[in-house]
């Protein structure tokens, strides 16, 4: 419930891995594990934190760290995923 009171927008998610239930924070590999156990391996990994970054590396995932929407939006389009 916390998360609901802290981020106004929570209620608009679908789908998602929170810490509180998976019993660990990123970036330990339980929190990756648990996505993928959800959804599979993502496509696109972003993250604003390096060492978060670098654990999803870890996993083999097509991880970024978001430095700037201008930076993003270049990522975006180099893994063609925006044209």
């Amino acid at each position: 419930q916390e998360v609901y009171r802290n981020l106004s927008f929570a209620n608009l998610v679908t789908g998602s891995i929170l810490s509180y239930k998976v019993g660990h924070k990123k970036p330990d590999d339980a929190m990756y594990e648990a996505f993928e156990n959800e959804y599979g391996k993502p496509v696109f990994y972003v993250d604003d934190h390096p060492v978060n970054v670098k654990a999803g590396q870890k996993k083999g995932w097509n991880s970024h760290l978001f430095t700037s929407a201008e930076n993003m939006r270049k990522a975006l389009v180099s893994a063609e995923i925006l044209v």
